[in-house]
C-alpha cells in the first residue's frame, strides 16, 4: 500500500473511533447547566446572520442578536448553530449542538496522535491518542454542547503550530491565526501566550519570534474582528469582558468533607483533582514518560518541556492566591489532559521497548496492549456519567464520596432514565428540581415551539421544593442546603441514578406535613 494513502487511512481511522463512540452514546448523559446558554445564543447568532444584510448589521440593531451570552466568545456557540441548522430536523436541538463536542473530541485525538508521533515515533502516537480516548472525564466532556471541549482542541492545536514554528517560519501567520481562534472560543486561551512564548524564546530565541509576533497581533484582532459583540463601544466592552473573566463570581464546590460557597476551595484543589480523575495505569505512563523523555538530551526534551510548560501554566493559574475557579472537577483546566496524552504515549513506549528486549516483541506488544485497554474499565463502569468518575487512589466513585468529593456537578446525572421515573407521577403534579437551574427547563418540556426532550407536557416544573409534589435532587454537595441534605440522608427516593453505586440524582415524594 502507497505510504500516503496509508498514512491517510490511519488518520482516518484515529479520527472516527473517537467520533462514533461520542455520537454513538451522545444521549447517555442528561443536559447540562451550560448547555442552555449556548444552545439558546447559538439560535440568536444565526438569526442575525439570517437576517443580513436587512438592517441588522448596524449599532444596537446588531446588538439585540449578539447580547446573548456576550459573557463568552461566540465561535464555538456558532459552530453549535451550524450544527442545530443541519442535524437539529432529525435529532434535535440539544444532540445536534452535541456533534460540536464529538468533532472537537476526535479532531484532537488526532492531533495528539500526530504530535507524538511526529516526535516520539508511531508507536508513542497511536498510545497517545488511545491514552486520550480512555480517560473518562474528557470522554464525558466530549457529549456536550458546551465550550470546554472545543477550547482543549485550540489549545492542542496552538501548540502544534506554534512547535512547527520553531522549524519552518510559514507557520508563524497559522499560530497567530490559531490564537485568536483560541480566544474566540474561550478566554482562558490567553494563557497560550505565558505557556508558549517564553518556551519559544528561551529554547529557540530569534526563530520564536515570527510566531510570537503573529500571536501579539493577529490574536487580538480575531478576537474583535470575529466577535460582533465587540465592534460597538468596543475597548469598553473589551475592557468590560477581561474584568468580568478575572473576577468571576464565586461557585460552591464540595471538597474533602467542607462545602466552599463563600470562599474558594483549597490551592491545591486543581493538582488533587488532576491525580484522582486519570485512570491509576495511564497516571503511571504519564510519570514514566515525563521522567523518559526530560531525562534523555533528544531534541524531544524540549517539545517535552513545552508539553509541561502547557500543564504547569494552567494548572498554576487556579493555585496563585485570589483565583475563585477552583470548581467543577477538572472542567475548567480540560486542556491539559491531551498533554498528559502526549506523556501517556512516550511513556507507553518506552514500557514497550524495555519489555521486548525481556519478552519479546509480540509478547511485549500484547502487554502494552492489555495494559492500556484495561484503562477502559472506568469509563464502562461509569458511563454515561463519566463526570463522576475517580481513580483508584481514592477508591473510584465509592471512595471518592467517602472522603467528601464532589460526585456529580454539571446536571448531567438527570438523565433519560430519571425522566423515565418522573413520567409514571400522576397526572398534572408539579415537579421541583434542585441544582439543576431553571433555565433548563426548555430543554426538558417543551414551552411553546421549543421542543423538550423528556418531560411529559401535563406536569408542572416549579423551582421550589415546598410547592411541589415531587423533587428531583441532583447530588451536588457543595449546594446543599438543610433540607437537601435532610432530605439525601433521611428520605426515601422513589428511584435514584448511581455511579458504582453512589447516588447522583434522586427522585422523591415530597412528604406533606398532615392538617
Amino acid at each position: 500500500m502507497n505510504s500516503k494513502i496509508r498514512g491517510a487511512l490511519v488518520n482516518l481511522i484515529v479520527w472516527l473511533a473517537p467520533f462514533l463512540a461520542v455520537v454513538l452514546t451522545l444521549d447517555g448523559p442528561g443536559p447540562t447547566w451550560d448547555e442552555p446558554f449556548y444552545i439558546g445564543a447559538s439560535a440568536r447568532y444565526m438569526a442575525w446572520f439570517q437576517e443580513l444584510p436587512i438592517g441588522s448589521f448596524h449599532g444596537a440593531a446588531r446588538d439585540t442578536y449578539w447580547v446573548a451570552n456576550h459573557e463568552h466568545p461566540p465561535l464555538t456557540k456558532l459552530a453549535i448553530g451550524l450544527c442545530e441548522m443541519v442535524f437539529a430536523p432529525f435529532v434535535g436541538m440539544v444532540l445536534a449542538g452535541r456533534i460540536v463536542g464529538a468533532v472537537a473530541f476526535a479532531t484532537t485525538v488526532l492531533l495528539v496522535y500526530r504530535f507524538t508521533r511526529r516526535h516520539w515515533g508511531e508507536v508513542a502516537g497511536i498510545l497517545a491518542g488511545g491514552a486520550l480516548i480512555l480517560m473518562p472525564r474528557v470522554f464525558g466532556h466530549a457529549h456536550f454542547a458546551a465550550l470546554d471541549m472545543p477550547a482543549t482542541f485550540m489549545w492542542m492545536a496552538t501548540t502544534t503550530v506554534f512547535c512547527r514554528s520553531m522549524t519552518d517560519r510559514r507557520w508563524a501567520v497559522p499560530t497567530g491565526v490559531m490564537f485568536g481562534l483560541s480566544l474566540l472560543t474561550k478566554i482562558n486561551a490567553v494563557l497560550l501566550i505565558v505557556a508558549l512564548v517564553p518556551w519559544g524564546l528561551i529554547l529557540h530565541r530569534r526563530r520564536a519570534l515570527p510566531a510570537t509576533m503573529a500571536m501579539v497581533v493577529l490574536g487580538p484582532a480575531i478576537l474583535i474582528l470575529g466577535w460582533p459583540w465587540l465592534w460597538n463601544d468596543t475597548w469598553e466592552r473589551l475592557w468590560a469582558f477581561f474584568i468580568r473573566a478575572t473576577n468571576r463570581a464565586l461557585v460552591p464546590v464540595y471538597y474533602f468533607g467542607k462545602a466552599y460557597k463563600d470562599v474558594p476551595a483549597p490551592w491545591h484543589y486543581p493538582w488533587v483533582m488532576t491525580l484522582v480523575t486519570v485512570p491509576l495505569g495511564l497516571l503511571g505512563a504519564v510519570v514514566c514518560g515525563i521522567q523518559c523523555s526530560i531525562r534523555r538530551k533528544t531534541p524531544a526534551r524540549g517539545i517535552s518541556m513545552l508539553l509541561l510548560a502547557g500543564i504547569v501554566v494552567q494548572l498554576a493559574a487556579l493555585t496563585v492566591p485570589g483565583s475563585k475557579a477552583r470548581y467543577d472537577g477538572v472542567r475548567i483546566f480540560l486542556p491539559i489532559f491531551p498533554l498528559l496524552a502526549c506523556f501517556a504515549g512516550v511513556g507507553g513506549a518506552v514500557l514497550l521497548d524495555r519489555l521486548r528486549s525481556k519478552v519479546g516483541v509480540g509478547a511485549a506488544t500484547v502487554i502494552i496492549s492489555i495494559a492500556f485497554a484495561s484503562q477502559a474499565v472506568g469509563t464502562l463502569l461509569t458511563h454515561p456519567h463519566e463526570l463522576s468518575y475517580y481513580n483508584a487512589l481514592v477508591g473510584g466513585v465509592p471512595g471518592a464520596n467517602a472522603v467528601g468529593m464532589e460526585v456529580t456537578y454539571w446536571g448531567d446525572s438527570c438523565d433519560r432514565e430519571v425522566f423515565e421515573a418522573i413520567n409514571q407521577v400522576s397526572p398534572k403534579s408539579s415537579i421541583a428540581m434542585r441544582h439543576i437551574g431553571q433555565y433548563l427547563l426548555p430543554l426538558y418540556q417543551p414551552i411553546g415551539e421549543i421542543p423538550g426532550r423528556y418531560v411529559r407536557p401535563d406536569l408542572k416544573l416549579v423551582g421550589e421544593a415546598r410547592d411541589a409534589d415531587y423533587l428531583v435532587l441532583v447530588a451536588r454537595k457543595g449546594m446543599f442546603d438543610d433540607n437537601d441534605w435532610h432530605m439525601y440522608r433521611h428520605g426515601k427516593p422513589l428511584f435514584v441514578q448511581a455511579a458504582m453505586g453512589v447516588p447522583i440524582c434522586l427522585f422523591y415524594e415530597v412528604p406533606r406535613l398532615s392538617d
